[in-house]
């Protein structure tokens, strides 16, 4: 998208790109008691708790969604869990700005 917005600006003269900031989404979840970023199908189809977190490059919260497929989770696991989301949108963010630099 910045791409696309870096050209029609180069074409209009803008003098701003109208982004406001980066997001970036992750899956994580518990599988046989331990949290795992970025589940893979044969993971999540076994995961006892799955969670999709979407954030700003603010640290600012989109999106959580969650669901407790195949038991329930504490609120210390779902602290685990979204501690390991936010370190994984990071990394994205962080490649994200090495892409477009």
């Amino acid at each position: 998208i910045k791409g696309g917005l870096d050209k029609e600006n180069k074409k209009k003269n803008m003098t701003e790109v109208p982004i406001l900031g980066q997001i970036a989404a992750v899956s994580v979840g518990i599988l046989e008691k331990e949290v795992i970023l970025d589940l893979d199908y044969s993971q999540d189809s076994k995961a006892d708790v799955d969670l999709n977190v979407v954030m700003t490059s603010d640290k600012e919260f989109i999106e959580i969604q969650g669901t407790g497929e195949r038991k329930s989770f504490s609120q210390k696991e779902l602290e685990e869990m979204i501690k390991t989301a936010s370190d994984g949108i990071d990394e994205i963010l962080d490649r994200q700005m090495e892409e477009f630099s």
